[in-house]
């Protein structure tokens, strides 16, 4: 059960780290990652990550926090 104090934690925190916390991801791994990358680079490999983040037998906890952010935009899109 969530103390009170842990519910102000959460009701304060920006959503990027509200989905870092949930899935593990350090704070500035995407830096890590993306920073020194070419952008023809990225492109080149966005349709091969693109297809397996499509397939149904596919499960990581960063993509399954990418999920849970697109359905809670999702959501706030449909409330306005």
């Amino acid at each position: 059960m969530c103390s009170m104090n842990s519910l102000l934690v959460v009701a304060k925190a920006h959503p990027i780290q509200l989905l870092r916390r949930n899935g593990n991801i350090p704070e500035g791994q995407d830096e890590a990652v993306f920073k020194n990358m070419l952008y023809e680079d990225m492109q080149a490999g966005a349709v091969k990550v693109n297809d397996w983040c499509h397939l149904p037998t596919t499960s990581h906890p960063v993509l399954d926090i990418l999920r849970e952010a697109i359905d809670l935009k999702k959501l706030n899109i449909n409330r306005k």
